[in-house]
Parts: structure tokens; sequence; C-alpha cells
């Protein structure tokens, strides 16, 4: 359910694809080439907002909602894995489900720089373009830091505490991210989190960054990086 204050901002059609017993929400509007909108951590589809309105008179635009983000279900993690290849997995089932095979253009942020090359790694000739915004598709680079903040909510019982219990990442995403932006939108930006509960997959993104080799989403995020020469021919 939209919150009422959401709706003058993100006035789309919802929709829902079921996929193992959780309802994973999507917005597909207009008709056309597709474009996938592809968010990261703490966000959801909501971001996309004017681009999809933008597009949509020319294009299919498709802006899914993670699993435990925006106003897809939020499984516990006994029940969903909240990891990368799980992100990816669900991405092929929702694309295969739509029809979409041919002629993709992938708009990535944040986390969705992992998810969307991934699946263009695994569907080179379906891609015809990449949208890079402000995300990654390799290891942390040797000698790169690792944000402070990141590290601190990767802590077992500090992480659950800062980000399940108090919400910092998400009032300091949209402060830090939106602070030129009205209140009523930074607030929209964080309804789908208003809860405990509702914050699960905020806290499984930060603890799935792969940045050991024993780390569970490693092997993935550098099978992505070594096959990005495949796209050196793709408009970016």
């Amino acid at each position: 359910m939209i919150p009422d204050y959401i709706h003058q901002f993100y006035d789309f059609g919802p929709h829902y694809l079921t996929i193992n017993g959780f309802r994973h929400h999507y917005i597909d509007e207009g008709r056309g080439e597709p474009i996938i909108l592809l968010h990261g951590n703490p966000s959801w589809s909501f971001m996309y907002r004017k681009l999809i309105s933008a597009l949509r008179s020319d294009y299919r635009v498709i802006a899914p909602d993670y699993m435990g983000c925006g106003l897809s279900d939020k499984p516990e993690s006994d029940k969903y894995s909240y990891s990368l290849e799980q992100r990816v997995l669900d991405l092929e089932q929702l694309l295969g489900d739509l029809g979409i095979s041919t002629d993709i253009t992938l708009v990535m942020h944040d986390w969705g720089g992992p998810i969307g090359m991934a699946y263009a790694g695994r569907h080179v000739q379906a891609i015809n373009r990449l949208v890079v915004l402000n995300t990654a598709a390799f290891v942390l680079p040797s000698g790169k830091h690792f944000h402070w903040s990141l590290r601190i909510g990767r802590k077992r019982a500090l992480g659950v505490l800062l980000i399940r219990g108090l919400n910092l990442m998400v009032l300091g995403a949209a402060y830090l991210g939106f602070h030129n932006s009205p209140r009523n939108i930074r607030r929209c930006y964080g309804a789908p989190y208003n809860s405990w509960r509702n914050r699960i997959s905020v806290l499984r993104f930060v603890q799935d960054i792969p940045l050991a080799q024993s780390d569970r989403s490693y092997p993935l995020l550098k099978s992505i990086e070594e096959n990005l020469f495949r796209f050196q021919q793709v408009p970016v």
C-alpha cells in the first residue's frame, strides 16, 4: 500500500510478480524499447519517478523494487537470502516474465551496478545501452578505503542497532543525498523503511558488500569485473 502523501509525486500503477512466495513490486510504464531502472540502497523506484514520467511516452520503462525494498515484500533472512546472486536471479525472472529479452537499456545506480552488470554478463546480446550512475561493477581496488560508516554498519551487533534500530542509514542517506529537496520528498524516500522489520534489506545490503574473498558475493562480483571487457562496444 502506497501512503497517501506519496501519491502526488509517485502516481504510477503498481505491478507485482510473486517470487518464491513473496511479492516483487515494479513499475511498468509506456511502450517501446525497454529501459530498466535499477536503484541502490537505501532507496527504491521512487528515485526514478521523474525519469519514468519523462521516458514513458517513447519507451517501456521498468523500475523494480528489490525484495525488501520499496513496495516489495520484506521477508526475514531465513526466508530470503538477500544476496547479490539472488538479486540477479530476481531480475532475470522479472524480465523473463515480462518478455523482455532484446534492446535493453540498463540504468544503474549504487547496488544497481553489480546487479545490472551481472545480468548483462549473462545476457550480453540483449544489452543495447548502459547508463552508469555513481556505482561500481568490480571489487574494491587495492589501496581504496572502504567508507567508515559502511564498515561500522557491517559490524554484527552495532550494525543491527544503527541500521535496523535507529534507522541511521536511511535518515543519513535522505539528508546527505537530498538535503536540497523539500522535507516531504525526503520523507517519501524513507517511507518504506519505517520500522525495524521493514529495514531488513537496508542492513543486509550493507552486510553483503564483498570486501574479502571469503565474502559470499565476492566471487560473483569478481566475475562481473572480469566480464566488463565484453561491453567495450556498448554505448555507455
